[in-house]
């Protein structure tokens, strides 16, 4: 086998085009490789916005390999090793539960996905209604997702979707469907691909993805997270007004500045700025717009 490194290609490229690229890189034709196996993949978005993916793969060939090599000379080739590297098991770690902070549909998900990895997940939640927000959603209808290909969301997206890239790579609308498809919750597809629930009712889905967190026994806990504890830049837990909660990590999932009514208040912004993140100054993007007079109203009728 012979392992090629940094290949790079744009987000939406074909397998075709991947082989082509191996090929081109070892100066052979296409139909001598007989095999290609993806060893790393990576985003390099350095150059916005000409974002490539990046590849290290192991290709093997017809002929010898070691004459191909020596023939065309590849700086970015080479034999591949006969055995990978096995990362050994940590020693000597803390061995919490990883904890999720927010009880909103980011933070279900990533309880349940963590969940049904092996993980004893916690996931903690300020408010004592679960779901605030997410049952307002869609005029109580919850706008699931959109029934439409991951490249199509990138470029509706107003701002930079690229950066969704490798997000939705893994987690496309199709898989969303299929997870609460899977889960007991039938979906419909409506104008403009909208996706809702068959019972027109959001509380369907906030039970399909409670259902699922009790399914994975991921454990839920009432009580407000007041800061992230670390110690030598290594996350340890989180101090919340009924104490403090040990953790080997912590996913902070408390959603913006939106509807603080529902718990948005900001306080994921004032943690995440507390380890050292960088905050951008928010700004409404949804928002009422006021007029003096009743020139609204006349307008309405």
């Amino acid at each position: 086998m012979i392992r090629i490194r940094e290949i790079a290609l744009p987000p939406e490229h074909s397998v075709a085009q991947l082989s082509f690229e191996a090929a081109q890189a070892l100066r052979i034709s296409v139909s001598k490789i007989r095999r290609l196996t993806i060893v790393r993949r990576s985003v390099d978005a350095r150059k916005k916005p000409d974002v490539k993916i990046v590849y290290t793969v192991d290709v093997a060939v017809d002929g010898n390999e070691n004459k191909i090599l020596k023939q065309f000379g590849c700086k970015r080739a080479s034999i591949a090793p006969v055995s990978y590297y096995k990362v050994p098991k940590p020693k000597g770690l803390p061995k919490h539960r990883p904890v999720v902070v927010g009880f909103g549909p980011a933070g279900m998900f990533a309880a349940i996905t963590a969940a049904s990895r092996g993980q004893k997940v916690l996931l903690i939640e300020r408010n004592d209604r679960l779901g605030k927000k997410l049952l307002i959603t869609g005029k109580g209808r919850c706008n699931v997702t959109n029934n439409c290909s991951a490249q199509e969301v990138m470029q509706n997206t107003p701002r930079n979707g690229k950066f969704l890239f490798s997000a939705l790579e893994n987690c496309p609308p199709a898989k969303v469907m299929d997870f609460f498809e899977n889960n007991g919750c039938s979906l419909k597809t409506e104008r403009g691909n909208r996706v809702f629930p068959v019972s027109d009712k959001s509380q369907s889905i906030l039970e399909c993805l409670k259902n699922a967190l009790h399914k994975n026994q991921v454990k839920i806990q009432i009580a407000k997270v007041l800061e992230i504890l670390t110690e030598n830049s290594v996350v340890t837990g989180v101090k919340t007004d009924a104490g403090i909660v040990s953790a080997s990590k912590v996913i902070l999932a408390t959603g913006g500045l939106s509807y603080p009514t529902t718990g948005s208040t900001g306080d994921g912004y004032r943690m995440a700025k507390a380890l050292g993140h960088t905050v951008v100054e928010t700004e409404g993007s949804l928002v009422p717009l006021e007029t003096a007079g009743n020139i609204c109203q006349k307008i309405m009728f």
